[in-house]
This record gives C-alpha cells, structure tokens and sequence, in this order.
C-alpha cells in the first residue's frame, strides 16, 4: 500500500468518525420512574393527564402501583372493566 493510499485512509476514517460522533449522537433514555405523587392528583386521586402524556412520549416508565392504577382508571374510562 502506497503512502497517498494510507493518507486517504486515514483521512477517510477521521472524517467519517467527525461524522458519526458530531450527527449521531444518541443520548441516553432517561431512567427516571414517575412515581404515584407525579402521576395522580394529591387532592382529587385523578390522574394527571398532562404529566402522564408528557413523560410516556418522554420516557414511558412508571413505579408498579403507579402503572396499576393507570390501567385501572383507564379500563373506567374507557368502559372496559
């Protein structure tokens, strides 16, 4: 392999990792859990619609009873329990 060869080689290699770790940087998921007194309202016990939609589109990990409950109000919602 001549020295041009290796050159462009390298030169290749350094402008496609600029490529793959300037434009493609995935972020980590987030890892945070909402919990039963994010989710529901303290003085009604309704789910909070507008957290709840906001952290499933974000991130879609709640505590176990929280998901319970979630089901639950929306089988009665939705007339299916």
């Amino acid at each position: 392999m001549t020295y041009k060869l290796k050159n462009d080689l390298l030169q290749l290699y350094i402008h496609l990792e600029f490529i793959i770790t300037s434009h493609f940087r995935v972020p980590f998921p987030p890892s945070h859990k909402i919990t039963m007194a994010e989710a529901f309202d303290t003085k009604t016990n309704k789910p909070r619609i507008d957290v709840l939609k906001y952290h499933f589109v974000h991130e879609g990990r709640l505590e176990e009873n929280a998901s319970a409950i979630v089901i639950l109000c929306d089988g009665e919602i939705l007339g299916t329990t």
